[in-house]
Formats: structure tokens, C-alpha cells, sequence
């Protein structure tokens, strides 16, 4: 049991846990058991008191009892599972009627303890559900790098296809000196001509670069900026792209706002959905591929939307996209998980709200902030 104690509160020492019962004396006696291992345990003596909390703030573990009065465990267990379909939920109860049960597991509950409560299987319990969040911690952030590696690998193509033309111009430049010389017109004049349109070319190449430092974001978390210059930075780094797919996009800024948070991740945010949009694009259309930014306000809240013609998102995936592993590219195509981070950035670190539907030939999302 030591050894257990142990590894729990190694695993648990950065999670945050929702301890959800009506009795007094059992809510404080092990609201002190909990507190031994997770960083922070917040209480409440009913469900809808719960429910308030969860909305205010999430949790890595709820814990609830079944039997409470104004909303019971199995009612606040639906309602934060329809908020977050992978919420990891323990319930604790008396009663065993095979009829609860039942329900609890249609809902999707990790695990069911009944009382009075054994300390050995508890610690079972919650060292099996820490050890699942925690992988599915690993997991998430090794996804999280292959996806802010293909944006890297997007930013390098984007580099190259600029320099490509300069550098041919620079090679066009060096031989023109070999026919000078057999025509015998290299003279000081060629020089200075040669010189002053290397530099040129060489400057320009410079600016490229400067533009591309300055377009990448850095990882702040608390800066203003307008959303007009975020969207001028995302198609910096994938314009040339687009370009290539001969996608054609429109950006219309009817009201600009200065916003303050992390402007990493509404970059990142937005580079995934234009990323999505090419794809969809390129598999649905041959001609006429458009791509329409528009910026504005609605309900005083700064909105960005994002639309395509690429065909839409079939109706079985339309409710699905934002949840992980769920991808429309198939499996060699994907995490699956772009999306899904997408809207823990926009709606959990940014407090805003990141919503997709189908619209004329395509699809539009949108970001209200």
C-alpha cells in the first residue's frame, strides 16, 4: 500500500480533482484523504453547485456521489460528459442497484465505488485513472510537436519558394559576367551595374528573411495585438503554399480589434483551419478554390471567420471534428488532433469560442474571442 501512496502522489501532484457529496462529515474526511495527493481539490455539496464549478473551471478527475439533492450524480455526470465527452469521472454511492449502474455506464463513467468506501481499492482506482490522464498527457504533447513541426517544415517550403527566384536571378547575374567578357563589354559601367543589382537582389533576400523572423510567433502568453496582423502573419508562412494550389484568398477586415492574450496560438489555430481548408480544397476541386477571411464584430465580441468551397465536412464527422483522434483525412493523413487543439487553444486558454458548419459548397468556422 506504501508503494501505491506513493506513486499516486507522484502522478497526482499536478492534477486537480472536483470532490462532489452532500454528507458533511464524508466530504471533509476525505476532502483531507484527496488533498494527500492532488494539487488542488475543490468541493461542493450538490450537483448543480458542482456543474457551476465545472463551467468556471476544469478539472483533471471528478469525484461525485450518486444520491444528492437539486441535481444528483448521475444527472451532473451527463452534463459534464456533454461538455467534455473525455472527462475522467469516479462515483461513489451506496446504492448498487444494477439499474444505476447500467445508466453510469451508458454515460461513459471511468469507475464505480460503493460505500462505505475501501482505501486500498480506492487507491486502485485512482492510480489506474491518474496513470490514464497522465499518458494521454504524453500522448497530447508528442502530437502537439509533430503538429508545430509540420508547421516549421511549412515555414522552411515557404522560405525556399521565395528564394528561389532571387537565387536565379543572382545565377542569371554571375553568368552574364563570363558573356560580358567574351564580348569584351566588361567594363567599370557592367560592374557597377553588376554590383548595384546583386545587392539589390541580396537585400531583398534579406527582407525575406527579416519578414519571416518577424512573422514567427513567439510563445507569449499575454501580449496585445490586432487580428488583422495575426491573419497577415499566418499567410506569410503559408501563402506561397496556397499560391502554388492556385487557392485564391480574400481577407476582409470590416472592424479591426486589438485583442490581449497568447498570439501563438490564435496563429496556430489559424494556420490549422487554412491547412484543412488547401486540403479539402485540393481533394475537391479542380478550378475556382477560394479561401474567404473575413474579421468583424458580433454580440461586442471580435469574430474570425474562415471559409472554403471545399466541399464541406460530411455530416457523420460535422459533430465530431473538434474531438481527438477524429480526422477527415484518414489515418496516414493525420493525428487527428489538430482540431482538437484548436479549440482547447481558442476556448480553455483563450476564453473564447471556436465553432464549424457547412455553408453554401463548403465549410466555415468560427472564432469569437
Amino acid at each position: 500500500m506504501k508503494i501505491k501512496i506513493v506513486l499516486l502522489k507522484e502522478l497526482a501532484q499536478t492534477l486537480s480533482a472536483l470532490y462532489v457529496e452532500d454528507e458533511d462529515n464524508i466530504r471533509i474526511e476525505y476532502s483531507k484523504f484527496y488533498r494527500e495527493f492532488f494539487r488542488k481539490v475543490d468541493l461542493a455539496c450538490n450537483g448543480r453547485e458542482a456543474l457551476d464549478m465545472y463551467m468556471r473551471e476544469r478539472y483533471d478527475i471528478v469525484i461525485t456521489d450518486i444520491k444528492m439533492p437539486i441535481c444528483d450524480g448521475i444527472c451532473l455526470s451527463k452534463e459534464i460528459k456533454a461538455i467534455n465527452r473525455k472527462q475522467p469521472i469516479l462515483v461513489t454511492s451506496a446504492y448498487s442497484d444494477a439499474e444505476y449502474l447500467l445508466e453510469l455506464i451508458n454515460i461513459g463513467i471511468e469507475k464505480f465505488i460503493t460505500k462505505p468506501i475501501n482505501n486500498e481499492q480506492l487507491l486502485d482506482v485512482l492510480l489506474k485513472v491518474c496513470t490514464a490522464i497522465k499518458y494521454e498527457e504524453e500522448y497530447m504533447r508528442c502530437n502537439v510537436f509533430k503538429i508545430r513541426l509540420s508547421a516549421i517544415n511549412e515555414l522552411f517550403k515557404n522560405i525556399a519558394h521565395h528564394w528561389r527566384n532571387p537565387l536565379n536571378e543572382v545565377g542569371l547575374l554571375i553568368q552574364n559576367i563570363e558573356y560580358a567578357y567574351d564580348e569584351g563589354s566588361l567594363d567599370k559601367k557592367f560592374l557597377g551595374e553588376f554590383i548595384e543589382q546583386s545587392m539589390s537582389v541580396i537585400k531583398r533576400m534579406s527582407n525575406t528573411i527579416g519578414l519571416f523572423l518577424t512573422s514567427m510567433p513567439r510563445y507569449d502568453t499575454d501580449v496585445t495585438f490586432d487580428l488583422a496582423g495575426v491573419i497577415d502573419i499566418v499567410l506569410t508562412l503559408v501563402g506561397e503554399t496556397l499560391r502554388d494550389c492556385c487557392i485564391d484568398v480574400k481577407v476582409e477586415v470590416r472592424e479591426n480589434h486589438k485583442i490581449t492574450g497568447c498570439r501563438t496560438k490564435l496563429v496556430e489555430t489559424l494556420w490549422q483551419i487554412i491547412n484543412n481548408a488547401r486540403d479539402a480544397i485540393l481533394e475537391n476541386r479542380q478550378t475556382d478554390r477560394q479561401i474567404n477571411i473575413c474579421v468583424f464584430s458580433a454580440n461586442n465580441r471580435p469574430v474570425i471567420t474562415i471559409q472554403d468551397n471545399g466541399g464541406g465536412i460530411r455530416e457523420p464527422l460535422i459533430d465530431k471534428i473538434f474531438e481527438p483522434y477524429q480526422s477527415t483525412k484518414g489515418y496516414s493523413s493525420g493525428t487527428g488532433l489538430g482540431l482538437y487543439i484548436a479549440k482547447h487553444f481558442i476556448e480553455v486558454d483563450m476564453n473564447g469560442k471556436l465553432t464549424a458548419r457547412n455553408i453554401n459548397s463548403g465549410a466555415e468556422f468560427r472564432i469569437e474571442l
